[in-house]
């Protein structure tokens, strides 16, 4: 046979052979002081199981991406979370103390081991769990005090978070950073520069596309642009277009909040008494809730004294397409508009709002 062919059928059977052979992954467990039961792997909203055996068990599947997963077995108290991924993984420890069981093979779980050990450095420095341990029972002095200290806290660890990505840009477990920080960005452009860090060979990942979606959307609403127009009920169920309210003011607050969110309950203040002191000069406010249940809206607004447009879509979060529109990464966030619905400022809170209002009108 024509050499030229044999190695280009080679070449196709090898493959053939590659495509027949999907990424999977091979859990294999032992559990000392275990004989026998039914141990249980979960993740991505499904459970499989596996018969255990002298105390070993096996889980077989494929995965399109890393994951978070569960390890359980019947009968017993505790469990072990970990990261799984299509690779060979290894399981050791003992029955008794399963949430300490040993977890080798996983790439994404190793370089979480190794973040965590410099997140407890920070912990212990801040001495994390005597701050909340005593944050309900302080005075309001106090606990004022430990907002403070936590936010020192939350911006330490998300500094160490972003040096994390900056350094293992092949790291997964980086992907689920950006997840898990993405609302300490301020803009596109500052989100863009770390998720363009990561590595090529993540970009299949839906997480990664998924990741770049946020940004498209984020740079539709940026200081700048006009805000996204949209019509959603308010309290009496009467519907209200946003370009209608902005439209009938000189400066509007879009303001998204939540009857269950303690920080946006705490700036109702703060946007009351801007809407107070400006609200004959032209400023006026619409509260957007993501709140899914009308009484805990209802009683919330009357309770804060919000007494300006409110609406809400009384949908989940994930179901709610003002989350998208707007591209929210947290429930408290707000955009001030001038009459023709361009964005001129975000994210106003306190002394801030009124010192724009201030500027603005003067």
């Amino acid at each position: 046979m024509n050499r030229v062919l044999i190695m280009l059928l080679a070449v196709i059977t090898a493959a053939c052979n590659q495509q027949d052979q999907a990424p999977t992954f091979l859990v294999r467990g032992h559990l000392q002081g275990l004989d026998s039961g039914i141990a249980y792997l979960s993740y991505l909203l499904k459970t499989d199981t596996s018969n255990v055996e002298d105390g070993k068990f096996v889980f077989k599947g494929t995965l399109t991406e890393p994951c978070r997963a569960t390890l359980k077995v019947q009968g017993f108290p505790g469990n072990r979370e970990f990261y799984l991924e299509n690779s060979k993984i290894t399981v050791t420890g003992h029955i008794d103390s399963i949430e300490y069981a040993l977890i080798e093979g996983s790439k994404v779980e190793s370089d979480k081991h190794q973040l965590e050990k410099t997140r407890t450095i920070l912990d212990e420095k801040y001495e994390l769990i005597a701050m909340m341990d005593e944050y309900d029972s302080a005075s309001e002095e106090r606990q004022e005090e430990l907002d403070n200290k936590y936010i020192q806290y939350e911006n330490e660890l998300v500094a160490l978070q972003r040096q994390f990505i900056k350094d293992n840009p092949k790291s997964f477990l980086s992907v689920l950073l950006l997840w898990e920080i993405d609302w300490s960005f301020e803009s596109a452009s500052e989100f863009k520069e770390y998720v363009d860090l990561l590595d090529f060979s993540l970009n299949g990942y839906k997480s990664v596309k998924d990741l770049k979606e946020i940004i498209a959307r984020m740079e539709k609403v940026e200081i700048g642009q006009v805000a996204r127009d949209f019509q959603m009920d308010d309290i009496n169920g009467s519907p209200v277009r946003l370009s209608d309210v902005y439209s009938g003011s000189n400066y509007l607050l879009l303001d998204f909040w939540a009857s269950t969110c303690g920080p946006c309950r705490k700036e109702n203040v703060n946007i009351r008494q801007a809407y107070d002191e400006f609200q004959v000069r032209g400023f006026d406010v619409i509260g957007v809730s993501t709140d899914t249940k009308k009484e805990f809206w209802i009683r919330a607004v009357e309770k804060d004294g919000l007494i300006w447009t409110n609406v809400c879509a009384l949908k989940k979060w994930g179901d709610n397409e003002i989350v998208k529109t707007y591209a929210l990464r947290q429930v408290s966030q707000n955009f001030l508009l001038d009459n023709t619905g361009k964005i001129i400022a975000k994210d106003l809170r306190g002394d801030d709002l009124i010192a724009k209002l201030e500027e603005l009108m003067d």
